[in-house]
């Protein structure tokens, strides 16, 4: 799977990739909601009040997306629609290609056997966590490398993250170590 469009940046990719997860765009939602208008409460018509008049010639799975987003929307804290809020502004700001570029992607990734997902979504989490020059760098690095090297780069990554959290694990397990519940205590063990 590329990670890069001609023109788009790789984290524009992925805050789409976001996007799409945020606001179910292209998924199916997990229970069928009830689509009819008039079972809709008030505060979800007025929500979807752009759709008022041409409700009942929306496809049935368009309705159900629609109603699904908004129910999570009402789920939301205000720190959480803002964050979607903005999401959206740069997902709408995008051309046409590049939606349909990460659209395709995002139905990529959903194929994919759930530990790779796992592990794209680990490299992800941590790619975001870094400072942003260290970022930055690793961008330019990582645009320079063969398509051959960018997958050997991300096994050895790999592969160094899971000596990283055996080597933590080790250490905790030793004899005499303290217990994750002793180290927030700030206490050790007792041996009689």
């Amino acid at each position: 799977m590329r990670l890069r469009s001609s023109g788009g940046s790789f984290a524009g990719v992925l805050l789409a990739a976001a996007v799409l997860v945020c606001i179910g765009l292209g998924a199916a939602p997990a229970i069928a909601a009830d689509t009819d208008w008039n079972s809709l409460t008030t505060d979800e018509q007025a929500l979807l009040k752009r759709f008022a008049g041409e409700w009942e010639t929306l496809p049935e799975e368009r309705r159900e997306r629609l109603v699904t987003g908004v129910r999570r929307w009402q789920g939301m804290s205000p720190e959480q629609r803002e964050t979607a809020r903005s999401r959206f502004q740069k997902w709408q700001s995008l051309s046409p290609e590049e939606q349909s570029t990460i659209r395709r992607r995002y139905q990529e990734f959903r194929k994919l056997p759930p530990e790779e997902r796992k592990r794209i979504t680990r490299n992800y989490q941590y790619f975001k966590s870094l400072p942003a020059e260290e970022r930055q760098r690793l961008r330019k690095r990582f645009q320079q490398l063969t398509p051959e090297q960018r997958k050997q780069f991300m096994r050895n990554r790999d592969l160094q993250q899971m000596r990283r959290r055996q080597q933590i694990d080790g250490q905790r397990n030793r004899p005499g170590a303290r217990t994750d519940r002793q180290r927030r205590r700030g206490t050790s063990r007792q041996f009689n």
